[in-house]
C-alpha cells in the first residue's frame, strides 16, 4: 500500500510526455524557466548496457557532448558555462574515473557555481536486420539515449528524457537520440 501511495504521488509531481515517436521526457514542477540558471553539461557519458561499450568510441562520445551542446545553446533559460571550466574542475578532482556521471554530476555543478547540471546516458544500442528480398539483409543501429538535468543543490531531477533513434550510421543514430531528448527544453515556457 505504501509503495502505491509514493508511487501515485511521484506520478503527480511531474509531468510525463511522449512528444513524438521514440522520445519521452518528464519535466519537474521545480524546473523554472522563468529565469536564466547557469547550467553545466558534463562531457562525460554514461555507458549502461556493458554490451553497448563496443559501439561507443570517444569519437562518438565528443560528438553527442558537442552536438547537444548547440542545442542546448537555443534554451533560453540556460547560462551555459563553457568546457574548459569543466574539463578543469573534472581533471583536478579525478571525477570522470570514480564511476557513473550521476554519482558525480552535481558536485562538479558546485564547484562550477552552476544551478544545474546535466548529463547523458547511453542506455541501449542494438542492431537490427530488415529483410529487403533475395537474402539481403538491411542492417539498422538503434541507439537509445538518456539525458537528465539535475538541481546542483538538491541533487532533484528536474528534467529526464529517453529518446531512440535508428540508422545506418552508428554515430548518427547516437547523436540524433541525444538532439531528440534536448529539443523539448527549447520549447518550455
Amino acid at each position: 500500500m505504501r509503495v502505491l501511495i509514493l508511487l501515485l504521488f511521484l506520478l503527480s509531481c511531474a509531468t510525463t510526455k511522449e512528444s513524438e515517436k521514440g522520445l519521452n521526457y518528464s519535466l519537474s514542477p521545480k524546473l523554472k524557466t522563468d529565469s536564466i540558471m547557469t547550467f553545466a553539461l558534463i562531457p562525460e557519458v554514461d555507458v549502461i548496457k556493458r554490451e553497448a561499450n563496443r559501439f561507443i568510441s570517444e569519437h562518438i562520445k565528443e560528438s553527442i557532448y558537442n552536438k547537444a551542446l548547440i542545442e542546448l545553446l537555443k534554451v533560453p533559460y540556460f547560462d551555459i558555462i563553457d568546457r574548459k571550466d569543466i574539463d578543469k574542475v573534472l581533471d583536478e578532482q579525478e571525477f570522470s574515473h570514480s564511476g557513473f556521471v550521476g554519482d558525480y554530476a552535481p558536485k562538479v555543478g558546485k564547484l562550477l557555481g552552476a544551478k544545474t547540471v546535466g548529463y547523458f546516458s547511453i542506455l541501449d544500442v542494438e542492431k537490427i536486420g530488415y529483410p529487403i528480398g533475395s537474402g539481403t539483409v538491411l542492417l539498422k543501429i538503434k541507439a537509445t539515449v538518456g539525458f537528465k538535468v539535475l538541481d546542483v543543490e538538491t541533487g532533484r531531477v528536474l528534467y529526464q528524457a529517453v529518446a531512440t533513434y535508428e540508422s545506418d550510421e552508428e554515430e548518427e543514430a547516437f547523436i540524433n537520440a541525444a538532439i531528440k531528448c534536448v529539443k523539448p527544453l527549447q520549447n518550455l515556457k
